[in-house]
C-alpha cells in the first residue's frame, strides 16, 4: 500500500509530466513547418550555449569562428537524450544547414555542435510562434503565479539532480 507521501509525489509527478507533454503538443503546432520541438530545445540549447560564449568571448552572434560550441555529449546529457537521439536531431538540424559540427582544434577526437545564421533565424522564428502560446498561458494564469510553479518545479529539478538522486542510490544499497 502507497503511504500519503508517496502518492502526493507520484501525483505531483504524473501532473508534471502531463503538462509537459501537453506543452510539447501545442508548441509543436506552432512550430514553423517542418521545426519539431525537439529540434527546437536542441537549437535553443545551442543558442543559449552560443550566447554564453559571445558574452565570454566578445563572439559576434553570426561569427561562427568565435564559437567553440557544445560538445554532443553535453547536449544530449542537458536535454534527457539517449546519444542515438541526439544523432538524429542533429543530423537533422545539420541537414538543414541550422547547426554544424567542428573537429575541436585542441582534441581532433572531439566534436563540437554550433548554431548557424540559418539556425538563429529559425529559432527567433519559432519564438515568435510560441509567444501566442505564452500570451494565452498568461491571460489564465498571472505572472506571479506563473513564476511561482516555476520556481517549484526548478527548485524540484535541483532536487532531483543532487540530493534525490543520492537518497534513491542509497536505499537501492540497502
Amino acid at each position: 500500500m502507497r503511504t500519503s507521501e508517496a502518492e502526493a509525489l507520484y501525483r505531483f509527478y504524473r501532473s508534471a509530466d502531463r503538462a509537459a507533454r501537453l506543452m510539447r503538443l501545442s508548441a509543436d503546432r506552432l512550430l514553423p513547418e517542418g521545426l519539431t520541438f525537439a529540434q527546437f530545445e536542441l537549437l535553443d540549447l545551442l543558442l543559449q550555449h552560443a550566447r554564453w560564449k559571445e558574452e565570454d568571448n566578445g563572439v559576434k552572434p553570426d561569427d561562427l569562428s568565435g564559437q567553440n560550441g557544445i560538445t554532443p555529449m553535453r547536449a544530449a546529457d542537458e536535454l534527457g537524450l539517449t546519444r542515438g537521439s541526439l544523432t538524429s536531431l542533429l543530423n537533422q538540424l545539420t541537414a538543414g544547414k541550422l547547426a554544424v559540427t567542428r573537429t575541436d582544434p585542441e582534441d581532433r577526437r572531439s566534436k563540437h555542435i554550433a548554431i548557424t545564421a540559418r539556425g538563429r533565424s529559425l529559432h527567433r522564428q519559432a519564438m515568435i510562434e510560441l509567444s501566442g502560446l505564452t500570451t494565452a498561458m498568461l491571460t489564465v494564469f498571472s505572472r506571479e503565479r506563473f513564476s511561482g510553479v516555476q520556481g517549484v518545479l526548478d527548485e524540484f529539478v535541483r532536487w532531483l539532480e543532487t540530493e534525490g538522486r543520492l537518497q534513491s542510490g542509497v536505499s537501492r544499497a540497502k
